[in-house]
């Protein structure tokens, strides 16, 4: 009986000191811009981006994301290149505390990539697809305004077969609880 009610008293008093850590959700919307290298074609473009994550603890998250690459261009062979798509990104995020406000972090993760490629060249009009899923990561730092309320900044790259493609951008987070 006694041992019960000393283990009841320790689990009561560690019950704040762990909803001080407790893990959350977060969510965030970013805009920016990539850069896009496959063969001959080089260029930039705008981009936005959906993201959402389950932080475990200070130190590890769990972060999904979506951006959409809106459509860039280039003369390639006499003809206009367009090239537009979507990527999808599950990743692991690792922190590391600067400050009580900042956080510099490092994701490492796999994409899936749509991209669409048009061309009204010599030949004629030309549609392809090109689907795939590759090796990503990114660096980047966030600032806490408050508690639930944050600005990141992130570069990252998506290592694709024939190319590369490079991302900034900067995002508005929201944490949920606590």
């Amino acid at each position: 009986m006694n041992t019960k009610l000393m283990l009841t008293a320790l689990g009561a008093i560690g019950i704040p000191a762990v909803s001080a850590n407790a893990a959350e959700f977060y969510a965030g919307v970013g805009s920016g811009g990539y850069r896009l290298e496959s063969g001959e074609f080089k260029d930039s473009a705008p981009t936005v981006k959906l993201f959402g994550g389950f932080q475990l603890n200070h130190n590890v998250a769990f972060e999904g994301a979506y951006q959409r690459l809106f459509q860039t261009e280039e003369i390639i062979g006499g003809g206009p290149v367009e090239i537009d798509g979507n990527v999808y990104e599950l990743s692991t995020k690792l922190s590391y505390p600067f400050a009580q406000r900042l956080q510099g972090y490092g994701r490492l993760g796999w994409s899936y990539y749509e991209m669409k490629l048009k061309s009204t060249g010599f030949s004629g009009p030309i549609s392809q697809n090109d689907y795939g899923d590759d090796f990503s990561w990114a660096l980047g730092a966030n600032y806490n305004f408050t508690q639930r309320l944050g600005l990141r900044g992130e570069y990252g790259q998506l290592l694709i077969d024939d190319g590369d493609a490079e991302f900034l951008s900067f995002d508005v987070t929201y944490s949920f609880g606590q």
